[in-house]
């Protein structure tokens, strides 16, 4: 492989790389993204955006344009994309969803108590309506 090839490989493999960091961050699947750009006249399948974040598929001007857009990025973000700092915030990223962790587990517990308690309510409700009727009180 010439120094050229070796290049453009590197290239590729970056932009590919900023491609799949944004589409996780917007939350999109391959398939989603695909669709987005299918929806914009663009020929893509699950198949194109896994070969583009590989870096074994050239995109075109085009492509790149209409990807940024969607990512709400410059074009700049995604051909020249500083790999460390996206990689850092990855980390944080990482880092708070490890710390909201506790607070998320604490929250469904909670939510699994107020269930748990409307149900002991209704039933107390029917039970006193029962001992009602029993005793001839029509509240």
């Amino acid at each position: 492989m010439n120094n050229q090839n070796a290049l453009q490989r590197h290239y590729e493999t970056k932009f590919g790389m900023a491609v799949r960091w944004h589409r996780k961050e917007w939350g999109l699947t391959q398939a989603q993204l695909a669709e987005r750009m299918a929806q914009a006249g663009f020929p893509w399948h699950k198949s194109t955006v896994s070969k583009t974040e590989s870096g074994q598929r050239d995109a075109t001007v085009s492509e790149l344009f209409e990807l940024a857009r969607i990512f709400s990025v410059p074009p700049a973000a995604l051909v020249s994309p500083d790999m460390r700092a996206l990689e850092q915030l990855q980390a944080l990223v990482t880092e708070m969803k490890a710390d909201l962790e506790p607070d998320m587990r604490a929250l469904e517990q909670l939510q699994a108590l107020v269930t748990e308690m409307k149900a002991d309510l209704e039933a107390y409700r029917g039970r006193a309506r029962e001992l009602r009727g029993l005793i001839g009180d029509t509240r």
